[in-house]
């Protein structure tokens, strides 16, 4: 759910701009904005949310900015003016930057949970669909 919805963040918007532009009676520069602010605070606070996942559980974490993007999303969506929609869609990278690190984390721990296993093995799906059939039987062949 994460990676998709962050990945899909920073794009999803693009089509709708012409649209925030002529409601909020704004100029293109201004609305530009909407995503370049999610963008710049995603990019700022990634590596605190990487390290507060690290020291306080990156499920408890994954929550947390699962949350704060839900919140400000919603926030976002019923924005009154363009300020509170540019300081909605900040506060969600904050979330995202909260959410993306732990989701990864989460992942990458699964993955060398199963490290031992091989294609072939029982149980060995999970960790071949996290992290690719081809690279896994390439590391086992070289054992």
């Amino acid at each position: 759910m994460d990676v998709g919805t962050n990945r899909s963040d920073f794009t999803a918007l693009s089509v709708a701009l012409p649209k925030i532009e002529s409601e909020f009676d704004s100029d293109v520069s201004t609305v530009q904005w909407v995503i370049n602010g999610y963008a710049l605070i995603f990019g700022v606070f990634i590596v605190t949310g990487g390290r507060l996942a690290d020291m306080f559980g990156r499920r408890r974490l994954f929550f947390i900015g699962t949350g704060i993007f839900a919140a400000f999303s919603a926030v976002a969506a019923v924005a009154p003016t363009l300020g509170v929609l540019l300081g909605a869609r900040s506060l969600m990278g904050v979330g995202g930057a909260i959410m993306w690190p732990a989701v990864l984390g989460m992942d990458h721990a699964q993955v060398a949970s199963d490290d031992h296993r091989c294609p072939g093995t029982p149980d060995a799906g999970r960790g071949a669909r996290l992290q690719g059939a081809a690279h896994r039987r390439e590391r086992c062949r070289l054992r």
